[in-house]
């Protein structure tokens, strides 16, 4: 009985004996291993999330911005005293590139030349420039974030034709500095450093999400800011798809009335003082509208029968309102803080008046962007309401290098002989994030400069109106002026 005693006391005391050194050794380093796996997969979230997620994006957007630049300048632009499209505004100069010229200007078509590159390590000159984190150019030995290079060329065998090529590249990303890295080396030293690390990567993956998203709705109302300032000035009768005609015919003489029939959709709507062109081949002429939209009439040179073809050629060449433009008197025309625009908007036939009103705030009480539309032959205006918000959190944009306040909208302004013509117009837009940044607590505002948007329609009938036929620079409608004050 002692022995059998002694064996269970034995058996006992082994249960509770507890784990040895070594064995907490050996789970220690498991545990290290696997914190530190972790770790490798927080850096490349981050690092791709940063350099995939924010610097692709601005990279895109800087990309399309310069894109817009050269897509407006002429085919035989440069190089001998070409357009520098590298400074803002633009000018003519005798080291300006343009599009890299061409042999015989005069030709049918002309010989296309080619010029530039698409290397960022060895750009050629006049056919790059730098950015700002910001989006403003700045030179190349200043401490730029975005490189941009450019490259004309002629695809083979064409005639008349040029390629455009751009490229913008972020001048780093987190992954190339090493900063990740070296995060995950130090991890693998010691089990706290890991945690410290860990949260430190939360903390940064934190920071670039605020940034994302902010960005992502600054792009977003960028976007819808190039595209509609793009369109501006176009004319349109109507659906796109649609035969306009005579819905009868009309005689030879002064002040004659007509009314206009469309294959589909809503019925033509015309205005005084825009100029129409009826019929084809020998009949076709150029009639300035006079009455009213709904009563309109006509000076007619020639006959033109039943079912003859009308359509409005050329575009508003207002369709940026300049800045100059008065209302009685009183300036009404487009400013800093508004941007007034109209014409069919969404090509749809659909002709609209579309104002941006930039009402910039401070850190602690944000402005906010707003867009308003409404039809051109809308009777009123409405007020901005909260409905009409396009980006929230807008601050009052950082001064310019030579410490001058940067507007939210800056206009590139030609004359002509009809008036002033706005040809380019820059966006600037500083946000701040909905949510402080998690490491500093602050709320960290990111500028976007867009400083080349052309309004092609205006740009195209700018050109055409000075060089071919003045009439396809189309007259703002009385209805607009009525929207403008």
């Amino acid at each position: 009985m002692s022995r059998e005693h002694n064996t269970s006391a034995f058996l006992h005391r082994k249960s509770q004996a507890g784990m040895s050194l070594l064995e907490c050794m050996i789970a220690l380093a498991i545990l290290v291993v696997v914190a530190g796996s972790v770790m490798g997969l927080a850096t490349i979230a981050t690092s791709t999330t940063e350099t995939q997620g924010h610097l692709a994006s601005r990279t895109t957007e800087y990309a399309q911005d310069k894109m817009e630049q050269l897509l407006a300048l002429k085919f035989c632009d440069g190089p001998t005293n070409g357009t520098d499209t590298t400074v803002f505004p633009a000018v003519v100069n005798a080291t300006g590139t343009g599009l890299a010229g061409c042999n015989n200007p005069g030709g049918n078509p002309p010989t296309a030349l080619s010029g530039g590159s698409l290397d960022p390590t060895s750009p050629a000159t006049g056919y790059v420039d730098y950015l700002d984190t910001s989006g403003n150019l700045v030179a190349s030995t200043a401490a730029w974030e975005y490189i941009r290079a450019w490259q004309i060329s002629v695809p083979t065998g064409s005639a008349g034709i040029k390629q455009i090529s751009v490229l913008a590249q972020a001048h780093y990303s987190i992954g190339s500095q090493g900063q990740v890295p070296q995060s995950t080396v130090v991890a693998l030293k010691t089990f706290a450093i890991v945690m410290s690390g860990m949260g430190e990567m939360m903390n940064t993956q934190g920071r670039i999400a605020n940034r994302t998203e902010m960005h992502a709705g600054v792009r977003s109302a960028t976007e819808l800011l190039q595209q509609e300032i793009g369109q501006a000035g176009k004319v349109s009768l109507g659906d796109p798809n649609a035969n306009v005609t005579l819905a009868s015919a009309v005689a030879v003489g002064t002040n004659l009335p007509f009314s206009l029939n469309t294959s589909t959709g809503a019925a033509p709507t015309v205005y005084p003082g825009e100029v129409l062109t009826f019929d084809v081949g020998a009949n076709q002429e150029n009639v300035a509208v006079t009455g009213t939209s709904a009563a309109p009439t006509g000076t007619f040179v020639n006959a033109h029968i039943l079912g003859a073809p009308v359509v409005a050629l050329g575009a508003f060449s207002t369709g940026i309102v300049p800045p100059s433009t008065t209302c009685g008197g009183v300036p009404c025309g487009s400013t800093g803080t508004v941007l007034k625009l109209y014409g069919d908007i969404n090509s749809d036939g659909n002709m609209l008046y579309v104002e941006y009103t930039c009402s910039q705030g401070t850190p602690a009480a944000p402005g906010v962007l707003y867009r308003n539309e409404i039809s051109i032959t809308a009777a009123t205006k409405p007020a901005v309401d909260n409905t009409m918000i396009l980006l929230s959190n807008v601050l009052t944009n950082p001064n310019d290098p030579s410490n001058n306040p940067v507007p939210c909208f800056n206009y590139q302004v030609q004359s002509s002989s009809s008036g002033d013509v706005v040809t380019d117009v820059a966006v600037t837009l500083t946000v701040q994030p909905q949510n402080p940044d998690p490491q500093t607590g602050q709320l960290i505002p990111e500028t976007k400069a867009l400083l080349n948007i052309s309004p092609r329609n205006v740009v195209e009938v700018y050109d055409t109106a000075k060089l071919v036929d003045s009439t396809r620079a189309q007259a703002m409608p009385a209805s607009v002026t009525n929207l403008l004050p």
